[in-house]
This record gives C-alpha cells, structure tokens and sequence, in this order.
C-alpha cells in the first residue's frame, strides 16, 4: 500500500556488495591513509616515574592500571582528513560558508521570472484565466533553432567543451552552498580531543626556614600549608606537611609514631597557580598534641609570666597519653600579590590577626 513504511537501505551491507564491481568504491570506503597512530613521550618533571617499591608483578590489580594510567605513554590517533568532518566544517568554517554564499552569484530560473498569482488574475470576470504557459498557436513565433545542435562533433572535443562549462563561474567551495545538517542528522559532534598538556602557571618555591613561638622546644608542634583562593572561597591546592621540630622534642612522642618516611623531612615545596595571584592566600596552620580546651592550651603562649617547668610537665605528660590526637593551635594567612609586588613580609603593617580575635600568628 502507499502508506507502508520502506526500511532504508543498509550503507554497509551495500558497499561491501557494491564495492568490488564498482569503479568508484574509493569514494564510499575511508581513505587509508586517513589514520595515523603515533606514540608520544609522557613529559614528566621528575629524572624516573615516581612509582611503588615493590615489583610491579606483585602489586595488586588496581594499582597495576593506576601506574599504567600514569606513567604510559600517549597514544595519539591523527585523522589526515578530520577537516572535512562535520564536526570541525561547522565550527572552523562558519565565517567562510557565509562568505561563499554572499559571492556567489543566485541562479535565475524561469519558474522565478513567473509573476504570483493576485486577486484580479484569478477574477474570472476581469481575466482570460490564460497562465504564463497559454499562447495562440496560430499566431505565436517559432522559437530561434538552437545553433549547432544537428552537427557533428567528435566526442572527445564534445567532453572537453562540456566540462569547460561546467567549470564556469562555478563556486570555489560547492559543498558551502549546501545547507548544514541537522543536529539530530550529524554524524559526528564531538571535535578531536587535544593532547593533554600541563596548565602552564605561575609557580611559588616556598622553604621552611624557622618556626618562631613565644616557647621555644617546649611540644611538638605539626605544621602545614596551602593555598586558598578568597575570591572562589575555596582551597586551590593539596596540604604540604613540614616538621620543624627538633631531635629532642620527636623522642616525647616516641611511643606514638612509627618509623617516619625521608619524605616527611621536606621543607621545600613548589605550589602551581592555575588562577589571579591577587586572590590567593598561603595559609599555614600549626596544630598540637590534644590537651583539652583550646584557652588553656593557648595560654602558655600568650601570658608574658609563664612557668615554662610547669608547660614542659604538661605537655610530655599529653604526649604519653594522648599523642595520637591533634587539636588546632594557630595559623596565619599571606597575601602572594605582596610577594609578587616584592613587598617584604617584614614590612608588613600589623598582623594578620583576624577580626574575630582567634589565634593567629604574626
């Protein structure tokens, strides 16, 4: 019946029976040379990829596909004719298209020298009803013979007029003129993803120098630092852990701490800032063995008369018990745009006390 739906046609089963007796098969296959597939060193900042000590056939499986994920190489796939995709073609060439379109000349045709129809034309008592096409046989003119169309012409010179005039005033991008696909029709949507690449920042060298409190190797003391973007009011980096403490005050939590990693000796850390240096703050924050409440522990420090016997007591005696725990302490916040402007830290006007009176340091 007319209303009965025709499945369309299946384009892969007909170019595989097509292909092999068709003169024009390259035109419906992909190129072999469209895909190229090169193998590109992963750059890395280090001398050797930083991985697990022990052998990589002895770790578990799903560390095993995160060292492959971080130390393999990429692999890029290149497509020799990804321009012409739809994907590309609509974003790359959109000035172009409209450019082409405004150049080339518009066609006239017949059927558009063809006057519409009005209210009086189709008046049956105003009008003959005679449409463009009636004329009068009888007095109508034979049309002019159309000059050498009976002759004859070898068929080679016959190809070669042809295709001159098929090249004439003929556009430089045809396929512009053709309108765009729908979303829904396109094929591809998606562009080449690029190669991953390290967002080229600033970077801030910070070394730990000294730590200075009003009670000097009285507790341990654990220190850590990042940054923090005030505008975003959110923390833009991982937290670097440095120890400033002596040999002396690491042996009161001897009980509590097993054997230390060289990595945690680091004093020294790099800081990458993808975002406005204007609005970041390095916040450092120190933290203590529990003691109790944060007034009484904060005392010692603050009080300009203080029985340092009494504190040292105190704290090994927190430290035996509850050496496992931390409860805060201090911290204070530095501005990097006074840093980038060159703006010593020493010549800072006041503290960076904030105004709910908390414990800072200056």
């Amino acid at each position: 019946s007319e209303t009965e739906a025709v499945d369309p046609i299946d384009y892969e089963e007909f170019v595989s029976q097509q292909s092999e007796r068709d003169p024009l098969a390259q035109v419906l296959d992909f190129p072999e040379d469209d895909i190229e597939v090169n193998l590109v060193p992963r750059k890395i900042r280090t001398e050797e990829h930083v991985v697990p000590e022990e052998p990589y056939s002895q770790l578990d499986p799903t560390v095993q596909n995160c060292v492959d994920c971080y130390t393999s190489d990429w692999v890029v796939v290149n497509r020799k004719y990804q321009q012409y995709s739809s994907s590309l073609i609509i974003r790359d060439r959109g000035e172009e298209k409209v450019a082409v379109v405004q150049n080339t000349p518009r066609q006239q045709f017949e059927c558009d020298d063809t006057p519409d129809p009005t209210p009086e034309f189709e008046d049956g008592d105003k009008s003959d009803r005679q449409s463009w096409a009636s004329f009068d046989i009888r007095t109508a003119q034979p049309d002019e013979p159309v000059p050498g169309l009976l002759d004859k012409v070898d068929i080679e010179v016959m190809d070669t007029l042809n295709t001159n005039r098929r090249l004439d005033r003929r556009p430089e991008s045809l396929f512009s003129l053709y309108p765009e696909q729908d979303e829904f029709d396109m094929l591809e949507k998606r562009t080449l993803a690029e190669l991953p690449t390290e967002t080229q920042g600033h970077r801030i060298l910070v070394k730990c120098l000294e730590l200075s409190l009003a009670l000097q190797d009285i507790e341990p003391v654990f220190a850590s630092m990042a940054l923090y973007d005030a505008r975003e009011r959110r923390k833009v980096s991982e937290n670097f852990y440095f120890d400033m403490n002596t040999e002396g005050v690491k042996k009161m939590l001897a009980g509590h701490l097993d054997h230390a990693d060289i990595s945690s000796h680091a004093r020294t850390c790099v800081f990458d800032i993808s975002t406005v240096p204007g609005d970041l703050f390095l916040v450092v924050k120190l933290e203590k063995v529990l003691q109790g409440d944060m007034s009484e522990a904060i005392e010692p420090y603050i009080k300009e008369e203080r029985n340092v016997e009494k504190v040292r007591g105190g704290a090994l005696d927190a430290c035996k018990r509850l050496g496992q725990y931390r409860m805060p302490f201090c911290w204070t916040a530095i501005e990097l745009a006074k840093i980038v402007r060159g703006i010593p830290l020493a010549n800072e006007s006041g503290s960076d006390v904030d105004s709910t009176g908390s414990n800072s340091l200056d």
